[in-house]
């Protein structure tokens, strides 16, 4: 309310001598440091604070100012008068306008509150009585009861919860309202919606628990702290027992330490978003149900459009001794749209199974995140009963683990009913698969799963991408493999070697179901040990499923690694497998001793090796250059020579195939014939049936034959097309 500044609407004044102040001024200033001070021309003008007067004001003739001079209630003022020269005429500090009481409102009075204090607003606790220095739990409940805008102050004592019971706005102060518990409880117990909470620092318990069922309640920019070795604090959950309907929950640039978890369980609804957020050391975070031995254990956290969006989360079951913990960042039933984007989360030390993403049914959109050292058996997407229409895409990930641990083999794991893209991540020193697919024990089997473009370094686990299970219709392209280890000697159905890809059927899987319509191209492994391999076939005894139309095609594998490994086992076979363009090092194994697999379309492939006298020397004899698969025919080759060579003596050349056919492709020949002029030439085998080289019989090596006398230089590749065939 305003009052007029001097008293009267239209103040008058004088000078010595009781003439009127012609010309004079008025100049109004804070009191406490001389700035000016606006005063306002009319009552509306002051109660909306627009419209000042000048300042200083000149007087008129009647030594009056033209306008009025209202000041704004509660006040303080300082006045300065001085004559038409500028002399000071008198100074009146320290001018106070009395503060108006504001009436005790309709809502206050349904409320049945008492207003202690009438000189602050509706909504302001020391309204209500609180001071920040007492117990203030009846003032701030007193303001809550009656809703609207609850103001707090800078730090409040309360010996019990705080009852949410109308819709309202807490507005904590700049930075944080900090609260001191002396009860051991809840912050704040809500059972109505339309809430919105700012500003509010504590520690303790739980820090709101829910009631009843809702819709929108937003958490912003609050400071949570826990208990470091008990997870006391809850955050936000259900009161134990209830199963409650939340709508439109969103948590912003809120920090959590310590705690147990963010969001907790038996709650359900539409729209759950945390953005923004800083979480450090806590058990969980969004949604998950306990272990038995926990309280408020429930399961029923079945949310839709779930939001996790630009949030850092530093230590996930860090502190907790209970080793049936789960570890999840984001956990739900039932739901459907989850967005997890722009996060960083690190430092997941479970003991139990750690979960990024667990979902039942529902689409997920995992992108642009960054996860360094996580632990646990299922890592990004657990879909334990994903329905046939939903999907994932995983794009644009990195997976980062600085040191090894046998306790992560997984990473985008139990796939299962799903469409899903994997694309464009990145998988840095990890242990354990990439993409599996596993356990769809009943249709419709998980089907359209794109894993593509992705980066896999310093890899330690015997395959990056696991089908184990009724599948079909897969795509492995375009990714590129560098560094394959299994330093852990883990064994994946018989085989500890290493691989991109392993395709089997287990004996968990259904009898009347096959893998099937697997694409693997453009896929390269850039090193790897001995014994790895792009692709291992493997079918189980007791699961008459097989292996179907498997297309491996324009692959890259350096030397000393295989494209495939033929490990069937028992009745179920593999077959229509083809190859083609595939660019290989050491041979291919396409057949188990006891169970010949049924496939078609022959490999083909192309091999190129070079000599080199500054490597290999000159000597009489045989140098192995390059590979040929077994069972494999050279059906067209050429060469170039590089360097001539040169000989001592009467050295000739010849190039063939190591046991089978060793001047198949070039027969001995003078080292000083135009065959080594440099430039390209021409071989034996040219595409024509009789000038194929003889079929390899093992795994051949391709030579070139040094006769007769050593050569002294020389620099000669070439290039040899083949097939393999039964």
């Amino acid at each position: 309310m305003a009052f007029p500044l001097l008293g009267t609407p239209k103040p008058q004044f004088f000078d010595s001598s009781g003439t009127p102040l012609a010309a004079g001024t008025v100049e109004v200033k804070e009191p406490d440091d001389d700035t000016d001070k606006a005063t306002y021309p009319t009552y509306d003008d002051a109660e909306a604070a627009t419209n000042p007067n000048d300042n200083p004001l000149t007087l008129n003739s009647r030594g009056e100012p033209a306008n009025g001079l209202w000041g704004i209630d509660g006040e303080d003022y300082k006045i300065v008068l001085k004559d038409d020269s500028g002399s000071t005429v008198y100074t009146v500090d320290d001018v106070f306008l009395p503060v108006s009481p504001i009436n005790k409102t309709a809502a206050e009075t349904s409320a049945g509150v008492t207003v202690i204090d009438f000189a602050y607003p509706p909504g302001d606790v020391r309204r209500y009585g609180a001071n920040g220095s007492s117990d203030d739990t009846a003032a701030i409940n007193a303001a809550l009861s009656v809703g609207g805008e609850v103001l707090l102050l800078s730090s409040h004592t309360i010996s019990a919860k705080l009852d949410i019971t109308a819709d309202c706005h807490i507005k904590g102060a700049r930075p944080y309202t900090t609260f001191t518990q002396s009860h051991d409880g809840e912050l704040f117990d809500l059972s109505t919606q339309n809430v919105y909470i700012e500003n509010v620092k504590a520690s303790g318990n739980d820090f709101i628990l829910i009631d009843s069922s809702f819709n929108d309640l937003t958490i912003d920019n609050c400071h949570i702290t826990g208990a470091p070795t008990t997870f006391t604090e809850y955050g936000i959950r259900a009161a134990t027992g209830a199963a409650l309907t939340c709508n439109n929950l969103i948590i912003s640039r809120t920090y959590f330490k310590d705690c147990a978890c963010t969001l907790l369980n038996e709650l359900t609804g539409e729209l759950l978003e945390m953005s923004d957020c800083h979480v450090k050391d806590a058990q969980t975070l969004v949604l998950r149900s306990l272990p038995s031995s926990w309280p408020n254990q429930g399961s029923t956290e079945n949310w839709n459009h779930v939001k996790f969006l630009r949030n850092w989360v530093d230590g996930i079951n860090t502190n907790v001794t209970d080793t049936s913990a789960f570890a999840r960042l984001v956990m739900s039933t039932a739901n459907n749209e989850i967005e997890v984007g722009n996060n960083v989360a690190k430092n997941f030390t479970t003991t139990g199974s750690g979960t990024i993403i667990y979902s039942d049914t529902g689409d997920t959109n995992v992108h642009d995140n960054f996860f360094e050292n996580m632990q646990g058996n299922n890592f990004l997407i657990r879909d334990k009963d994903h329905a046939a229409t939903n999907s994932h895409r995983v794009v644009n990930n990195t997976f980062k683990q600085d040191a090894v641990s046998t306790n992560v083999p997984g990473i985008m794991s139990c796939l299962k009913k799903s469409n899903a893209i994997i694309e464009g991540n990145v998988f840095v020193g990890c242990e354990g698969v990439c993409l599996e697919v596993y356990d769809p024990r009943t249709a419709p089997y998980a089907s359209n799963i794109k894993f593509s473009n992705n980066h896999i370094i310093d890899h330690n686990y015997p395959a990056v991408v696991r089908l184990r299970e009724p599948s079909s219709n897969i795509t492995i392209s375009g990714n590129t493999v560098h560094g394959l280890t299994n330093t852990g000697a883990v064994t994946l159905e018989g085989e500890d070697d290493e691989r991109l890809v392993s395709i089997y059927v287990s004996s968990e899987g259904d009898s009347a179901t096959d893998i099937e319509n697997v694409v693997i191209s453009g896929n390269s492994i850039l090193d790897g040990s001995a014994t790895s391999c792009m692709v291992s076939l493997y079918t189980n005894t007791s699961a008459p499923g097989g292996i179907n139309n498997i297309s491996i095609v324009d692959n890259y594998l350096p030397d000393g690694l295989a494209l495939i490994k033929g490990i069937t086992n028992g009745a179920p076979t593999a077959e229509s497998i083809y190859l083609d363009g595939n660019v290989l090092g050491r041979g291919v194994d396409l057949v188990d001793g006891d169970h010949p697999q049924e496939w078609r379309g022959p490999l083909k492939g192309v091999t190129s090796g070079m000599y080199d006298f500054s490597v290999n020397g000159g000597s009489v004899g045989n140098i192995a250059i390059a590979s040929i698969p077994d069972n494999s025919t050279v059906v067209k080759a050429w060469y170039e020579v590089l360097t001539a060579p040169t000989s001592g003596g009467s050295a000739t050349i010849a190039f063939g195939v190591q046991t089978n056919d060793a001047a198949g492709i070039l027969a001995a020949t003078a080292y000083n014939n135009a065959v080594f002029n440099t430039g390209y030439h021409d071989a034996i085998p040219d595409g024509t049936a009789t000038n194929f080289t003889t079929k390899t019989t093992a795994v051949r090596s391709l030579v070139m034959t040094i006769g007769t006398s050593a050569l002294t230089a020389g620099k000669i590749r070439i290039w040899a097309e083949y097939i393999t065939s039964e």
